[in-house]
């Protein structure tokens, strides 16, 4: 009797021994979730371009696979010169400079990259909104016009070269009044004297 008393405990830790540790009661969520969840972060290849340049965007982040959305809003502030006459702060597609947007799809691990090229000189800001995990993410991409768009606010060398040919011109003029006075004045001091 003693020894069966025995043969049930001494059963249990073997089988404990043989058999490892026992499982946990609850399985742990793959990948481990992160509370609260970490905000995307998206760059750009480069923060100023030149109007109608390509600029490549990165986003790192996201759901894996899911969709992410973006829009594009241009505007002036902190910009020299202010809105433009009759321009108005708006959405803008990256194509056209219109009122849109656009769409990506992340890869495996949540990313994604892509290209857009900006055609209005503004201050874009690129906002990327995951459309099932709901996170956002922006980057502000400076759009400067090209050089031979920008206003001219000085002169150029032919403006002084007119005013150089003018001036010559006046005294030259000047020059042939005088002369042609004196003259005169001689040819009547003879006759008249």
């Amino acid at each position: 009797m003693r020894l069966n008393r025995l043969s049930v405990p001494l059963t249990a830790l073997a089988l404990a021994v043989v058999m490892g540790p026992a499982a946990p009661a609850h399985a742990k969520p793959y990948p481990p979730a992160h509370y609260p969840p970490a905000h995307p972060v998206i760059t750009v290849s480069d923060g100023t371009i030149v109007k109608g340049e390509t600029v490549e965007v990165t986003g790192t982040g996201f759901a894996r696979g899911e969709t992410i959305t973006y829009v594009i809003h241009c505007s002036w502030s902190g910009m020299s010169g202010g809105l433009p006459h009759g321009e108005r702060a708006a959405p803008m597609s990256p194509e056209h400079g219109r009122p849109g947007g656009g769409s990506v799809v992340a890869d495996w691990n949540g990313d994604f990259r892509h290209q857009l090229t900006l055609t209005r000189a503004c201050k874009a800001t690129i906002t990327y909104t995951g459309t099932v995990s709901g996170l956002s993410g922006s980057v502000t991409v400076l759009v400067i016009r090209s050089d031979h768009e920008l206003p001219t606010t000085g002169t150029d060398g032919s403006t002084y070269l007119r005013i150089g040919i003018t001036g010559l011109g006046i005294v030259l003029v000047g020059s042939l009044l005088v002369a042609l006075t004196v003259r005169r004045r001689r040819a009547g001091a003879r006759l008249g004297g």
